[in-house]
């Protein structure tokens, strides 16, 4: 059985740069909307949150590869 490995996932906001931090896809959507509202008084829907989170973690794994 291999172990557990640790798959946190991370983005920075786009306007400030906080690195925002969450365990899955689904928590770091809720965390980017509430950082873009409660920070940035900026509602964004769960799609767009969605759209930009996904896009944000593939340019930095492609940022990554050799």
């Amino acid at each position: 059985m291999e172990p557990k490995r640790n798959t946190r996932l991370r983005i920075e906001c786009p306007l400030c740069g906080l690195p925002i931090r969450a365990e899955d896809e689904d928590q770091l959507v809720q965390y980017f909307r509430e950082h873009m509202w409660e920070q940035h008084r900026r509602a964004m829907s769960e799609d767009t949150a969605r759209e930009m989170v996904r896009a944000t973690l593939q340019a930095s794994a492609e940022s990554r590869q050799p």
